[in-house]
């Protein structure tokens, strides 16, 4: 079996070549002629549009992976565009890859001989003056980024505007900015970015637009690009504290495997209270932090103005301080601290919660579980709470993303009490 093709990029065919499946070696060939579209050209081809190029090297990590392999010869009356093409996909080490619409996560790559590939997939008889075709499938379908047009909806004639002000729309439209955000965007308003993605880097160039001295500045917006998860990697306490009203969004895709670019979704809502939390090691050194904890936050709840806020522990949190239990000294401690706790949640001052999922504890690393539980936490409510508070009275806990904030239990319905004032800083990684 063997189908003849015409290999093009765009409309331009380069060659003609005959596609062979190696015996024992190709397992989809049903896939594979299926996979294959019918030349409008007619005459029984097949085309093979060449979508793009890409580094040989990449195709290595699939040797472990089901792959179906065909030899690429040349078609007779073809072998001198056969050999210019093989000779330019060797010459500038890659290889063509092509995608077909109908079969979004299968691929299929065209590549010249190299002795790394025949190793990985044991070709001996691979002969140098012949190309291989590589058939996978599952692989992630590509990410639509642009088409025929963008509507921008809600900005008219952008062609009216400068260049670099139509270059910004362009970009506020493919990143889905909803016009709450876009109005933010003003002569007199500061914009930081955050984020390593070219999403990131084409948003800076394109705000250069909005360039405004901090001084003139009524309105800060910071943009955090979520493909490297810049929205938990920076200390947002003084910013939040800051003169000048101050917004947060996170913008673009996760990962490339992510099919649709999602709307911006502002984070960390100012005054909307947040979730406060300590570990065991912090009150078994003084089982009254359970009490200033619960009377900070009852305080800081008594002011709508605060926003909601809650003082959690693990589900598990008796279980754990029983187990502290471990002579006359910390046994006292622990009887007065279940004391407290039971008092506190008879109060509805405390809130228990409990990750789905995860599993007790580990004893031995109660600092560490609590720092991932607030993690969990952050991650799922950076959108509905401004902050996330670690009470740490003995600087038990580290580690943490940058965006948890930790103060002394001391400290803790002063800061983050209305009206605010610049405090200094809690402690935390930044």
């Amino acid at each position: 079996m063997s189908w003849i093709c015409m290999l093009c990029k765009a409309d331009h065919v380069m060659t003609e070549v005959v596609l062979k499946p190696m015996p024992g070696q190709s397992p989809h060939t049903n896939r594979i002629r299926a996979f294959l579209p019918t030349s409008a050209r007619g005459s029984g081809k097949y085309d093979l549009t060449i979508a793009a190029f890409l580094s040989p090297n990449i195709l290595k990590r699939f040797f472990d992976r089901p792959a179906s392999l065909l030899t690429v010869s040349a078609v007779q009356d073809h072998q001198s565009t056969y050999n210019r093409f093989r000779n330019f996909l060797s010459t500038n080490s890659v290889a063509g890859l092509i995608q077909v619409e109908a079969y979004p996560t299968e691929v299929l790559a065209i590549l010249p001989y190299t002795r790394e590939i025949a190793m990985g997939w044991k070709l001996d008889n691979w002969a140098p003056e012949n190309m291989l075709a590589i058939y996978l499938e599952h692989m992630p379908p590509p990410v639509p980024l642009l088409h025929d047009h963008v509507e921008l909806g809600y900005h008219s004639r952008p062609s009216t505007h400068s260049r670099m002000m139509y270059r910004w729309y362009l970009l506020a439209a493919v990143l889905k900015f909803t016009p709450q955000l876009i109005e933010k965007f003003r002569p007199n308003t500061t914009i930081e970015i955050y984020g390593s993605s070219k999403w990131a880097a084409a948003l800076e160039r394109a705000c250069s637009l909005f360039v405004c001295k901090s001084s003139k500045a009524t309105e800060r917006v910071v943009l955090f690009d979520r493909y490297d998860q810049s929205q938990f990697k920076k200390n947002l306490f003084q910013l939040k504290r800051s003169d000048i009203p101050t917004s947060f969004w996170e913008f673009g895709i996760h990962s490339l495997t992510v099919r649709s670019i999602m709307k911006p979704i502002q984070l960390y809502p100012l005054l909307r209270g947040g979730y406060v939390m300590t570990d065991i090691p912090n009150i078994m050194a003084d089982p009254d932090i359970l009490l200033r904890i619960s009377s900070a936050v009852y305080q800081l709840n008594a002011n709508p103005a605060n926003g909601d806020w809650a003082f959690v522990l693990q589900y598990d949190v008796f279980d754990r301080l029983r187990e502290q239990a471990i002579g006359s000294p910390s046994a006292k401690k622990v009887q007065l601290a279940l004391i407290l706790l039971a008092n506190i949640m008879s109060e509805n001052k405390c809130r228990v919660m409990r990750e789905w999922g995860r599993q007790p504890a580990d004893t031995l690393h109660q600092s560490s579980s609590t720092v991932r539980f607030m993690e969990g936490l952050v991650r799922c409510f950076c959108y509905k709470a401004e902050s996330f508070v670690l009470v740490d009275d003995i600087s038990s806990m580290s580690g943490y993303l940058a965006v948890i904030e930790t103060c002394q239990s001391t400290e803790l319905y002063g800061n983050y009490k209305m009206p605010r004032e610049l405090y200094n800083s809690p402690r935390s990684s930044i």
